[in-house]
């Protein structure tokens, strides 16, 4: 193999790695006046949506033609490493589905943080750190 071409594999393998490293997992997490989405450990892709600025919040199913990643699907982005479940939010400027391995407990916690829920106005919840790694197996 000519030296030029072993050095092209050897770029390309680099960024294909890079790039799978970064896709990998998807951290969803409370930054007190926002939501931040964003993939893989290091803040390379990642994304924040105000809390004051969400208009809807509902719980949904992805399909298999949605794909996996981040994607532009049905009027907004989808942001999910696997599964089906995920979190659609509504704000006037975006659309934004976000995969979750806890659709539930995201949903309520958003519910909660956009006063969209009064009958559990008193109910203590936090958000954790919700992170789906497909790296951990």
């Amino acid at each position: 193999m000519p030296r030029e071409a072993a050095i092209t594999m050897m770029i390309s393998e680099g960024v294909l790695t890079v790039i799978a490293f970064t896709f990998a997992s998807l951290t969803i997490s409370d930054t007190s006046g926002s939501l931040r989405v964003q993939f893989g450990p290091l803040p390379l892709v990642g994304t924040e949506i105000q809390y004051d600025e969400i208009l809807e919040v509902e719980q949904e199913k992805s399909t298999y033609l949605d794909g996996w990643g981040l994607w532009r699907a049905h009027g907004g982005w989808l942001w999910n490493v696997w599964g089906f479940d995920c979190i659609k939010i509504v704000t006037d400027k975006k659309t934004v589905r976000i995969g979750t391995q806890n659709p539930k407990k995201l949903l309520k916690f958003l519910l909660l943080k956009t006063d969209k829920d009064s009958t559990h106005s008193n109910f203590p919840l936090t958000l954790s750190t919700l992170r789906l790694n497909l790296m951990s197996g």
